[in-house]
C-alpha cells in the first residue's frame, strides 16, 4: 500500500511517509466509516510518454482491458475480441515501426493478429500484426510492421482477431541508424 512498494507504479494509498493517504484513501477511510457524501477523488490520467527513439508499452501495465488478464511480465488468456489499451500515448512523427513482442504455441485455423486502433475501440485499425508461431507459450519473439507517423497524444487500442497470444509489449519505434564508419584512415 506504500509508495514505492507496489507493482504499479501509481497503485499506492499513502505516501512513503507511511502516513499521508493518497486521495482514493481518504475516500475509502470516509466509506468505510459509513459516510454517505465521500469526496471522490478526480483522476486524472497522465500520458504515456517516450523520446526520440521511441516508446515502449509493456501489455501488462494496461489502462484499460477486456477478456484477458495480466500474467507476469506477458497480457494472458486472450480470445478472439479480447482487448487492452493505453489512455494519452504522446506520439512523436519520426516514429516508424511498430513492433510487438508476444508469444504462441499453437497452429490456430485462424492465426492471431493484432490490430491497433487510435481515439476508441470502434475506430478503424491503422495497422494490423499477423502473430507466427513461436514455439511455446514463453518464447517471446518481436515482430515490427511499418508504422505511419503521427504527433500527439491518443488513446491505443490493441485488440486480438482470431485467437489469442501472450504480448509483452508493444513498442513504436524511430528507425535505428548505423554510425558512421571510419574505414582505411576516411
Amino acid at each position: 500500500y506504500l509508495q514505492g512498494t507496489m507493482w504499479q507504479p501509481n497503485a499506492y494509498l499513502t505516501l512513503s511517509d507511511g502516513v499521508t493517504p493518497r486521495p482514493a484513501l481518504t475516500w475509502l477511510n470516509c466509506y468505510m466509516a459509513g459516510g454517505t457524501n465521500c469526496p471522490v477523488p478526480t483522476y486524472v490520467p497522465q500520458p504515456h510518454n517516450g523520446n526520440c527513439a521511441g516508446i515502449t508499452l509493456k501489455a501488462p501495465e494496461f489502462d484499460t482491458a477486456n477478456g484477458l488478464i495480466a500474467a507476469g511480465n506477458v497480457v494472458a488468456y486472450a480470445n478472439d475480441g479480447s482487448w487492452f489499451g493505453f489512455n494519452q500515448v504522446a506520439f512523436q512523427n519520426n516514429w516508424k515501426a511498430l513492433n510487438v513482442s508476444y508469444a504462441h504455441n499453437v497452429t490456430w485455423t485462424n492465426p492471431p493478429s493484432l490490430t491497433i486502433h487510435l481515439g476508441s475501440l470502434s475506430s478503424a485499425p491503422v495497422a494490423t500484426v499477423a502473430l507466427p508461431v513461436t514455439g511455446d507459450w514463453s518464447t517471446l519473439k518481436t515482430v515490427t510492421v511499418p508504422w505511419t507517423p503521427i504527433a500527439g497524444a491518443r488513446d491505443v487500442f490493441v485488440k486480438f482477431n482470431g485467437a489469442g497470444a501472450n504480448v509483452a509489449s508493444i513498442q513504436f519505434a524511430a528507425p535505428v541508424t548505423a554510425p558512421n564508419v571510419v574505414q582505411n584512415g576516411t
